[in-house]
């Protein structure tokens, strides 16, 4: 028998200045409540403010993950971009992988989708391939424990 995990993939727009001090309180915030609740994902800090992160886990403990994020209002603008039955966890290492993205990367990294440029309806096509980016955003630049 083979066990399910949930993946949430949502983004959405802080409401100041993404700084460093705020996306470190937001992950240190994040790694406490997920290795409590079991949730594993990716935070990723975009220079224009635009948060990306990715939950999965159980389903109802990543749903109410989901529903607690939407109410922080830090952030607006939430949108869930997928909400995905998957094999097993892409991010299993991790409470939370991080990653804050520089303006000079953006273009350079693997797999970047520019989400506000129209691409947005080209990637959500019922696969996961948001969530592989971000796999590969991980595997590459994530900030270690």
């Amino acid at each position: 028998m083979t066990n399910h995990v949930q993946q949430i993939l949502y983004i959405s727009q802080s409401i100041g200045a993404l700084t460093t001090a705020v996306c470190e309180d937001i992950l240190a915030v994040a790694r406490k409540n997920n290795k409590r609740d079991g949730v594993t994902g990716f935070l990723a800090c975009l220079p224009n403010g635009t948060i990306i992160q990715i939950l999965e886990g159980d389903a109802d403990t990543v749903s109410a993950t989901y529903e607690r994020i939407s109410r922080d209002s830090r952030h607006h603008s939430l949108a869930k971009l997928l909400d995905l039955e998957g094999e097993e966890r892409l991010f299993s290492e991790w409470f939370m992988g991080f990653r804050m993205v520089k303006q000079s990367e953006v273009g350079y990294l693997p797999d970047f989708i520019n989400l506000s440029g129209g691409e947005v309806s080209n990637v959500l096509d019922g696969t996961s391939t948001p969530i592989k980016m971000l796999r590969s955003i991980f595997l590459a630049n994530t900030i270690f424990d």
